[in-house]
């Protein structure tokens, strides 16, 4: 089936359709693909009025993971049932880099992720030794790479509470002076200057992932700044540390009364200001709740933190993380998806408009490129 665009989770879209089936492949959909040949699997021989039954054979899905291949879905709905039998069922989302299903709903709604990457060993090794971090672990499955959760309350970006926000970052602080897990990436931080700029004075990737000329020019004009902001931070001294990887407020929980982190899947070791940095990137979103509620929250998120970190007195230094998180950001991506086939996630575009906008909106802005 040849669709246009189309901007719809999987299970409203199999809805819109009037189909009973899960979606096996969404063709490059999440990544921005046009027209995207989307594959799905029927759990049922009924159809809807106006569609009907071939002989063809399916056509076959290149480089296909565990949870694209027919007969996947319905082990995972028994699994997840297992553990909730009741309430609806909905495939939250897939991609080529994981798929998220859910039963039931709001407290008791349960939660099976799959990926191809360390997200299921980290989140059993975390369950087992700091569980406060995590929404309840049900089940890991090392070999599937699956994990199923319950419940943990509403994501941030929802909420407009600020002990809900600031709780999340004295979590996240109190997790970058743990012991972490093993066998993470290390993303060097002394690293970050030589490769950050090896990837904005390469024009040819960077004209590939989508930068106009304009925005070209400007991120090299903006690497003397980018290299001030890497020197002040790392004149604090803060060793490299376990990080959660993806901080943002829809992968943050609050029940009420706690904060906890979950999506796990790229945890690692970093400077703890691009964590810090990444989730006061999202607090800026205003159209989330918080925004409105609580104008002043970037600062109260910076005196929680850095008080957890036991470094209260470095503000200056922590205003460059928000920049510096994002830089860190698009040269991690670079390096991960450069060579991935088409359709290809092209995250790096956002990260490097997102960082431009940041560093414009800095005392001073970009300085004109020669």
């Amino acid at each position: 089936m040849v669709l246009g665009d189309i901007h719809r989770a999987p299970w409203q879209l199999s809805a819109a359709l009037g189909l009973n089936a899960d979606l096996l492949h969404d063709g490059g959909l999440m990544f921005g693909a046009r027209n995207a040949l989307l594959s799905f699997e029927a759990r049922s021989k009924a159809l809807p009025p106006g569609w009907m039954w071939t002989n063809e054979p399916p056509l076959p899905l290149p480089d296909a993971r565990p949870w694209q291949r027919p007969g996947w879905f319905a082990g995972a709905w028994a699994r997840l049932g297992a553990h909730s039998a009741t309430g609806s069922a909905r495939l939250i989302s897939t991609s080529d880099l994981g798929a998220v299903l859910s039963v039931g709903e709001e407290a008791a709604q349960v939660f099976l992720k799959v990926g191809a990457g360390r997200e299921a060993a980290v989140t059993a090794a975390l369950w087992a030794t700091q569980p406060r971090w995590l929404p309840a672990v049900l089940s890991t499955d090392l070999e599937r790479g699956e994990i199923i959760t319950r419940s943990g309350g509403q994501t941030l970006e929802k909420v407009g509470e600020w002990r809900a926000w600031t709780g999340a970052a004295a979590l996240l602080a109190k997790y970058h002076r743990s012991a972490g897990v093993p066998d993470a990436a290390h993303h060097r931080f002394a690293d970050l200057p030589e490769r950050g700029e090896a990837l904005l004075r390469d024009e040819a990737a960077l004209s590939g992932w989508g930068l106009s000329d304009a925005n070209i020019k400007e991120l090299a004009a903006a690497l003397p700044e980018l290299r001030r902001q890497h020197r002040l931070v790392s004149a604090l001294g803060l060793p490299d540390g376990p990080v959660h990887g993806d901080s943002h407020g829809m992968n943050a929980l609050w029940d009420g009364q706690q904060a906890r982190w979950f999506d796990w899947s790229e945890a690692g070791v970093a400077h703890p200001f691009t964590d810090i940095g990444w989730l006061f990137s999202h607090s800026a979103d205003r159209t989330w709740p918080i925004s409105a509620a609580v104008p002043d929250l970037r600062a109260r998120l910076a005196d929680v933190y850095l008080s957890t970190l036991g470094i209260p007195g470095a503000h200056t230094e922590l205003d460059s993380a928000e920049t510096l998180a994002l830089w860190h950001r698009a040269v991690v991506y670079d390096a991960r998806f450069r060579a991935w086939p088409e359709p290809r996630p092209m995250y790096v575009r956002f990260y490097l408009r997102w960082l431009l906008g940041s560093l414009r909106s800095r005392p001073g802005g970009i300085p004109s490129a020669p």
